[in-house]
């Protein structure tokens, strides 16, 4: 999967061009290719649109699904 600072080498973009085509300050850019904050869904968003689905939302730590216990609950009195 790619990353956004491997995006942005891989295609000569600026974070500086980049925000300006997601709508976001470029220091916000910074701090998330950076890893330092996670974008909101809605950035999550903006980014796979630019980068054509390169970059999906669901790609972010933050909006990937937790894994769910499967066991079934233990229930009493069942044979």
């Amino acid at each position: 999967m790619t990353t956004l600072p491997e995006y942005l080498r891989d295609h000569g973009i600026s974070q500086i061009a980049f925000a300006r085509k997601v709508a976001a300050s470029r220091s916000y850019v910074s701090e998330i290719s950076n890893g330092i904050k996670a974008p909101s869904w809605q950035m999550a968003l903006r980014i796979e649109a630019a980068t054509s689905g390169a970059i999906p939302a669901t790609s972010w730590p933050k909006f990937q699904p937790i894994a769910e216990h499967t066991a079934a609950p233990h229930q009493k009195g069942a044979a």
